[in-house]
């Protein structure tokens, strides 16, 4: 987890130095060149590339583009912002035709559990509700941080969008995630039936 924070965070800081010292178009170049190398790492890990990651990265290289072109760096600031945003519409186009929400798929395919554990815990109503809650919780974080990191892509410096973008998002996101791992009320397992919190 710390790797994967470090690796998240080390970009940025690059980018801001980078452009600090070098300007605009050198920073673009070592973000974009920064979003190849993660597409490659991965694929070299993993022998595949997720989705995400794929999408995310060509995005990276669209609107990096873009801002070269432009010499400006609004455009490429505004990834995470069109990233979190089409993350939020897919949860929620997932609500409303009725299918399972985001975080319940995801937690069917987490490794960290063998499936037959995952299924039985999935059997458990209250983890389920906060499963639920948490879905929903995280749409409107998506919708409410892509608009601050779209604000200060366009309006504030590099090193706002940078504390928004980085350290800002992972610590809000734990704080939106944290109710989910709450200890359930010993008479809210009892009336589900279930014998306890998985883990």
């Amino acid at each position: 987890m710390k790797m994967q924070l470090f690796g998240a965070l080390l970009p940025l800081v690059l980018f801001w130095a980078i452009e600090e010292l070098w300007g605009l178009k050198a920073a673009l170049v070592v973000g974009c060149v920064a979003a190849v190398g993660e597409v490659g790492w991965e694929k070299w890990k993993t022998g595949k590339v997720s989705f995400l990651t794929l999408s995310s990265n060509a995005l990276v290289l669209g609107l990096g583009g873009i801002s070269f072109w432009m010499d400006s760096g609004v455009a490429f600031k505004l990834q995470p912002a069109v990233m979190e945003a089409a993350m939020g519409i897919m949860m929620l186009g997932m609500r409303f035709r009725g299918g399972e929400p985001f975080m319940i798929r995801t937690f069917r395919s987490a490794p960290m559990l063998d499936a037959e554990k995952r299924e039985a815990v999935l059997k458990q109503e209250w983890f389920v509700k906060r499963l639920r809650g948490s879905d929903t919780r995280l749409i409107l974080f998506l919708f409410f941080h892509g608009v601050a990191v779209a604000w200060a892509a366009v309006y504030s410096s590099s090193r706002v969008w940078i504390l928004l973008k980085g350290v800002l998002f992972y610590v809000l996101l734990v704080l939106v995630m944290l109710p989910m791992y709450r200890r359930p009320h010993a008479s809210g397992i009892a009336g589900d039936g279930a014998s306890g919190s998985p883990s």
